[in-house]
């Protein structure tokens, strides 16, 4: 990466910060703020151009280490050769899907945690989102996806995480798919049966992405990450319908889950879902299981039960502790 401060017509030293634009050679990548100190040049050069290459070339393989350089520009009139001297300190770096080219205050504060929601905080800004899935049998790859639905989470005021916003969709079998009869005698579901409203997969798709998308947005999370009691059974489902759909936006991490039979096992000694959520003082119903909305439901209420309950118990503060910089402790 390679970063460039371009000021025109400064009249005094050092810079006025406002008229710092930044760019990378690396599209799509930003940071939240950086902050350009020390910065001095004789009064006459009007207009000068600093540049510096990444710190991590300077033995440093950290991007918030601070890198100071030199920079040297031929003589004005035989007069001797100034020497510009400033200092870089990148504060934060982040993914976007900014321009290349970035303009913006550097007299701003850095972004500090407590300006950063308690959910981008929690998860290393990922938005946990419940997945659960119907389907007509094992293999992701050739049985048909039924039944979707999601449940996005929610911190409340008291910093307990709670069950927030939910979507289910019956989704029409994708042509060619096979549908094992024993899988739709044991979740009770007709695959064609014109009261399901059922929608094609992609549509399907597009409505759950939505929802994540909005939810992942109020929170300032950069991705979803699914929660599923089994997670890869689900995340298997998923990843197929999108790969299927050529899908190009998915919100969800492409391996990563949590899954709340290994977290259920560990807090509670158990790790089937009904099972768990009794154990853990949830309501469960098993003539209302095998649905995708129930099942997500109460594998959000498990889910949201783990992570109080160790809250409670002191595993994890509100706020992720800072790390050093290098060089600093």
């Amino acid at each position: 990466m390679r970063w460039a401060a371009y000021r025109a017509g400064a009249t005094s030293s050092p810079w006025p910060m406002s008229a710092v634009k930044v760019t990378t050679s690396q599209p799509y990548v930003s940071w939240s703020h950086f902050r350009i100190t020390e910065v001095s040049r004789p009064p006459e050069y009007a207009s000068t151009t600093l540049s510096t290459t990444d710190s991590s070339s300077q033995g440093s393989s950290s991007p918030r280490a601070a890198a100071s350089r030199r920079a040297w520009y031929p003589p004005r009139g035989g007069a001797a050769r100034p020497v510009i001297s400033f200092r870089l300190r990148l504060i934060r770096l982040t993914r976007s899907r900014e321009s290349p080219l970035l303009s913006f205050d550097p007299t701003r504060a850095p972004v500090e945690d407590d300006e950063r929601s308690l959910m981008a905080s929690r998860f290393r800004g990922f938005l946990p989102v419940v997945v659960d899935v119907e389907t007509g049998g094992f293999d992701a790859a050739h049985d048909a996806l039924l039944e979707i639905a999601a449940v996005t989470v929610a911190f409340d005021e008291s910093g307990r995480l709670a069950r927030a916003q939910s979507v289910t969709v019956h989704v029409e079998p994708f042509a060619g798919a096979n549908i094992e009869p024993a899988a739709v005698e044991f979740n009770g579901i007709d695959p064609w049966s014109p009261l399901r409203d059922a929608v094609p997969e992609r549509e399907a798709l597009q409505q759950i992405f939505r929802l994540v998308r909005r939810e992942m947005k109020s929170v300032g999370c950069n991705r979803a990450v699914l929660v599923g009691h089994n997670a890869h059974f689900d995340h298997g489902f998923l990843n197929a319908a999108v790969e299927r759909q050529d899908v190009r936006r998915n919100p969800f991490h492409p391996f990563s889950c949590f899954d709340t039979a290994t977290l259920a096992g560990l807090a509670y000694g158990q790790t089937v879902l009904a099972k768990a959520c009794r154990t853990a003082g949830i309501d469960f119903d098993t003539r209302e299981a095998h649905s995708a909305l129930y099942d997500a439901d109460r594998t959000a209420e498990l889910f949201c039960s783990v992570v109080n309950r160790w809250r409670e118990l002191g595993g994890w503060a509100d706020r992720a502790p800072v790390v050093p910089e290098s060089g600093e402790g």
